[in-house]
């Protein structure tokens, strides 16, 4: 009877130990970064780190969404401009979930500089104030953005035949990308068109030609389209850190046209 006594007793302590609740809270898991696939930069969606196209210099970050039973209340966001992103991480922003129009898995990084890298890593704090162990690292270095040149802003193309786009940009990278997009409105924009350019001619100038039969292809008299243009350079493993590898990119503004070809 004894020994039957001793054995409850441990199996009721090991049971309480293993217990979850307010008297044994436990702290989040750590958060599960959103991987970069291969190929993002020409995919209709760009997954993981990022930038933005537009005028404004931007990363975006994302993560997955936890389990709702983990009662996250806020995300951190941790920063660091090192090199190689091994020290200097300052805590840079707090993220409430389900802040209103916020939303609780992408962090958008208005304050940062072309040709500076950034690294990032994320912890998870739940009710209890209880906080995760650090994500993975993620990083990206801003290039400069190309200058949309022809077919101008909100220009109609009347003459069939070939469509010539071009741009303008310093410091030229190793890759541009052309992105054709049918624009219906500002949230709907299915991708028609994308290529990677490998830049043979380091000018300032630059041009991309589709060829009339494939102009026709991808074009259709009425619609309206937009483009851009992607400066790309492959990504880079830092010597010191070889766990982190750092994306450069960057993305123009969009200019739209409208096909209107002749004899129509």
């Amino acid at each position: 009877m004894k020994r039957l006594l001793i054995v409850l007793f441990l199996i009721l302590l090991l049971v309480s130990c293993n217990t979850t609740g307010p008297d044994n809270p436990v702290p989040p898991k750590r958060v599960l970064m959103i991987a970069r696939p291969e190929g993002a930069d020409t995919l209709e969606f760009t997954q993981g780190i990022s930038t933005l196209p537009g005028s404004e210099n931007k990363i975006q970050i994302m993560w997955h969404k936890p389990r709702i039973e983990e009662n996250i209340k806020s995300f951190k966001i941790f920063r660091s401009m090192d090199q190689a992103g091994l020290i200097n991480y300052n805590l840079y922003f707090t993220l409430g979930v389900n802040n209103p129009g916020n939303p609780d898995t992408i962090f958008t990084d208005l304050n940062v500089e072309i040709g500076t890298t950034y690294h990032y890593f994320i912890t998870a704090v739940n009710n209890d104030n209880l906080e995760s162990d650090p994500s993975d690292t993620v990083s990206f270095k801003l290039l400069a953005k190309a200058t949309l040149l022809d077919p101008q802003n909100g220009i109609e193309i009347t003459q069939r035949g070939a469509v010539t786009f071009h741009w303008q940009r310093d410091y030229t990278p190793p890759y541009y990308i052309i992105r054709i997009e049918e624009y219906y409105t500002d949230t709907f924009h299915p991708l028609v068109y994308v290529h990677k350019i490998f830049n043979t001619v380091y000018d300032p100038e630059q041009a991309y030609t589709l060829s009339g039969s494939k102009a026709e292809e991808i074009l259709t008299d009425g619609k309206s389209y937009r483009w851009r243009i992607d400066s790309v350079e492959d990504p880079e493993i830092p010597v010191d850190n070889p766990l982190v590898k750092i994306y450069a990119e960057s993305q123009s503004q969009y200019f739209t046209f409208k096909i209107r070809w002749s004899g129509k």
